[in-house]
């Protein structure tokens, strides 16, 4: 049974990995709404959601209609930005405690969960 090496560059190979930079790209992405309801998100971030709406989406947390177990709730810089000026995009990723008023249909209509509204 052989045993599997692992790969050695060759001088040229390393010469350009020594110069490749990996600087890290901060998306600024929010995953969950514990983000906000902890205050723990960036503060411009932080005033997507009025402190009415989320109270009423904690309210929601662990019930039937809890926003999060219908849908992953995920925000990037990006698309906040694009939200802060588009109601319609704003309608796609805000959580909302409408979304679960009803039940009934496909858990995702928009296949959200598969491509990207934008």
């Amino acid at each position: 049974m052989t045993s599997a090496q692992p790969h050695l560059p060759t001088s040229r190979e390393q010469a350009f990995l020594d110069v490749v930079e990996n600087p890290k790209y901060e998306r600024d992405s929010i995953n969950g709404l514990k983000p906000f309801f902890d205050n723990k998100a960036p503060a411009d971030i932080m005033a997507f959601y009025t402190p009415e709406e989320l109270a009423a989406l904690k309210a929601l947390k662990g019930t039937d209609r809890d926003v999060e177990k219908r849908m992953p709730v995920k925000l990037t810089r990006h698309y906040f930005e694009l939200a802060t000026k588009s109601k319609s995009i704003q309608k796609l990723v805000k959580a909302s405690p409408e979304e679960t008023e009803s039940l009934e249909g496909a858990e995702d209509p928009g296949n959200q969960m598969d491509y990207s509204p934008v």
